[in-house]
């Protein structure tokens, strides 16, 4: 099962071995049926692993998706004559909790404002007094595989194969660097706070 957050998009990889086909041989999609209408999201295979970008449900979906609606869901893969299901199951929406605020100008009328500003007379010629901040120094710390490999378990990454998968990657393009690696681990779990790892 698939946790997806209805406001975000999303990047889902499966773990695999391939037997008897190559990668480039193969084509594939994640189908998710909502409504009776089948949505599909092209998947990027390799030897060891399929990734899926999937949109944001909201921007497809017109109408509203409640947290915890479970949906229909399956990997397809086509190639040489070959139809393959390595993953079928479900996924579930994930809605963030928003609320949004506005200051609303207080009405001359009998009513109880909602918002009243009230001014202080301890303040000279209606300006506020400026209180000097001492700057922070911050600290540098040494980021260790262990840091990067705990973040990962953080996020949901929690099969050893699939972090080092993640870490080649992020090291063949940014190099050794831990503080490196963890920048594009970040803008990785960006995307989406808690992508899932299918082991």
């Amino acid at each position: 099962m698939i946790e997806i957050n209805s406001n975000k998009e999303k990047n889902v990889i499966f773990e695999v071995q391939l037997s008897g086909i190559t990668p480039q041989e193969l084509t594939g999609y994640l189908r998710v049926y909502v409504d009776g209408i089948e949505y599909g999201f092209p998947a990027q295979i390799s030897e060891n692993s399929i990734g899926v970008d999937v949109p944001a449900l909201k921007s497809i979906v017109h109408r509203p998706l409640r947290s915890g609606e479970k949906f229909k869901a399956k990997l397809e893969l086509v190639g040489n004559d070959n139809y393959l299901v390595p993953w079928d199951d479900s996924v579930v929406v994930k809605s963030s909790v928003m609320v949004e605020a506005k200051i609303v100008n207080e009405i001359e009328s009998s009513k109880k404002p909602m918002v009243k500003v009230v001014e202080s007379k301890n303040i000279k010629d209606s300006k506020q007094e400026k209180v000097p901040v001492k700057p922070v120094r911050k600290k540098e710390i040494e980021v260790t595989t262990e840091h990067l490999k705990q973040y990962m378990e953080k996020h949901g990454t929690k099969t050893e194969r699939i972090q080092e998968i993640l870490l080649t990657r992020c090291r063949n393009k940014v190099g050794d660097d831990n503080k490196k690696i963890f920048t594009e681990l970040y803008n990785y779990y960006k995307k989406d706070k808690d992508p899932e790892i299918k082991s």
